[in-house]
């Protein structure tokens, strides 16, 4: 049986990511160069990058919620201040 080779888009579609997240990454994963353009991958070569840790985090930091409030306040302050150094009418209040 002839080993089997995969080329760049269809590990991509294997892994679900794109062409350039292969491309950005090849370095660092086990591939066979033919040439400087063309990499392919063989199913070993696949098998151990899906084995290898991963370096980002799975999700999002968890972040506290933050009010609104404080900064429309701070943003309206500003826009006064910049208004009133650039002679420009300030705006009538909201009703």
């Amino acid at each position: 049986m002839e080993d089997e080779v995969f080329t760049v888009k269809e590990v991509a579609e294997m892994l679900k990511v794109s062409t350039s997240t292969i491309y950005a990454r090849v370095s660092d994963w086990p591939h066979i160069r033919i040439t400087p353009t063309d990499i392919r991958f063989s199913r070993e070569d696949i098998e151990e990058i899906k084995a290898m840790p991963r370096k980002t985090p799975v999700g999002p930091p968890a972040m506290r919620a933050r009010s609104t409030r404080i900064g429309t306040e701070r943003q309206k302050a500003r826009n006064r201040a910049y208004n009133l150094r650039n002679g420009l009418k300030e705006p009538p209040a909201p009703r």
